[in-house]
């Protein structure tokens, strides 16, 4: 088990996971009240973390800032093969970007994410604000097979001015290709963008095997 606790942490790496990187199906990692602040990773996946091969992770109000990785996906955090994340407190993901791959501020594939579970009556709501990819999904992917279910509602705004960064090429918020998205309070959309199609929200089984699923039990709200 690792845990980090009260830290802001900047960190690079040329494999996954800029600043932490938890395999296998007995890790575990514990986050809260943590600030990861410009870190990246140059080959790998995740710029901040990389959750692969079952590993689970819970966060209570957590930072992931200016993250980004140069070849991979997820340019905040990658959540590979088994693993999830659980989110107990509010977090947050500011300028994280993937300029060559898919979700901006996390990338899924075969893993899951799940916010507002039961606990503490705070609030445990997710926010991406100007982070981009040049694939899918700019804030958030969710691919092969992935669960994402935030019951706290999640909040996504495009940069300040776009100048030179990357557009997602669908799915400016979220792209769902071959896995499952579930919100249960608001999910707002505030001046994204996308190349081809889909500046919100894309959903498409992009060839996989795997059924796609979408549930709103929210407003959705799009500026």
């Amino acid at each position: 088990m690792c845990a980090l606790f009260a830290l802001q942490i900047t960190a690079a790496s040329k494999q996954g996971g800029g600043a932490v990187a938890v395999y296998g199906m007995n890790a575990t990692f514990t986050v809260v009240r943590v600030i990861f602040d410009h870190c990246s990773s140059t080959y790998g996946h995740g710029g901040a973390v990389l959750l692969a091969g079952g590993a689970s992770s819970s966060w209570a109000d957590v930072m992931v800032l200016h993250a980004f990785t140069f070849y991979g996906h997820g340019g905040g955090v990658a959540i590979l093969n088994g693993s999830s994340l659980v989110l107990q407190g509010d977090t947050i993901f500011v300028n994280c970007t993937s300029p060559r791959g898919d979700g901006g501020g996390i990338y899924l594939r075969n893993s899951s994410i799940a916010s507002g579970v039961a606990g503490s009556g705070t609030s445990k709501r997710i926010a991406f604000q100007g982070c981009t990819c040049r694939g899918l999904g700019g804030g958030l992917a969710v691919l092969a097979g992935s669960t994402a279910s935030l019951l706290d509602g999640a909040t996504f705004s495009s940069p300040s001015s776009w100048g030179n960064i990357p557009q997602a090429r669908a799915g400016g918020g979220v792209a769902i290709a071959g896995g499952s998205f579930f919100l249960a309070h608001d999910f707002d959309c505030n001046g994204l963008s996308a190349l081809n199609h889909s500046a919100c929200l894309s959903v498409t089984d992009q060839g996989s095997s795997s059924s796609v699923s979408v549930s709103f039990s929210a407003r959705l709200i799009i500026q």
